[in-house]
């Protein structure tokens, strides 16, 4: 069984403690950087620019057989977990402010079954972060933008290859955001018999 300690903050306690907490955090850091962001300019090519860096980002730093999860989706192997996060590069624009960076270590218990050919999970990132996404850039923002608050957990095993890639995020401030032109105005629906 493995021993999980308390979610400790920023890659300053993780570099003072352990060296593969520090690479994660920093690779973290880089993929979500990657993922959750364009270019501020809408020309062809540099999309196509960032298109790639995004592959090379994710080819580099998941393993083989990594897993993508959020409300929406579920996916199994690089290449489906690579398509799933490309489909961020069709939104003309996408921003992304981190407020916290978590990090705690899972210990090394038995390895679990189909993870990672390199042993059991090892280390867990959680990236708190604002993201907006733009759907037509030359309208006014509160129409065209759809900002959420996506938790990101990344677990790396012991070579620092993502194994696990969960997305979380609120679909009714999704829709919220999307209706209401606001990142803070949640729709409620109540049922009653």
């Amino acid at each position: 069984m493995a021993f999980v300690t308390p979610l400790r903050s920023t890659a300053s306690q993780a570099s003072a403690s352990n060296p593969l907490a520090r690479s994660c955090v920093e690779k973290a850091k880089e993929i979500h950087a990657s993922v959750y962001s364009t270019w501020k300019h809408f020309k062809l090519r540099q999309q196509s620019t960032s298109r790639e860096h995004k592959a090379s980002v994710i080819s580099a730093y998941y393993a083989p057989r990594s897993t993508f999860n959020d409300p929406l989706v579920s996916v199994q192997g690089l290449h489906a977990v690579t398509q799933q996060l490309m489909f961020i590069a069709l939104f003309p624009a996408v921003k992304s402010r981190i407020s916290h960076v978590s990090w705690t270590h899972l210990g090394t218990g038995e390895p679990e079954p189909g993870l990672s050919e390199s042993g059991c999970r090892t280390e867990l990132v959680v990236i708190d972060a604002v993201v907006t996404f733009t759907l037509v850039p030359f309208l006014p923002q509160y129409l065209s933008n759809i900002t959420l608050r996506i938790l990101t957990h990344l677990t790396f095993d012991a070579s620092g290859r993502v194994i696990s890639h969960e997305d979380v995020w609120s679909f009714s401030e999704a829709l919220g955001s999307a209706f209401n032109g606001s990142e803070n105005k949640w729709i409620r629906v109540d049922y009653f018999d």
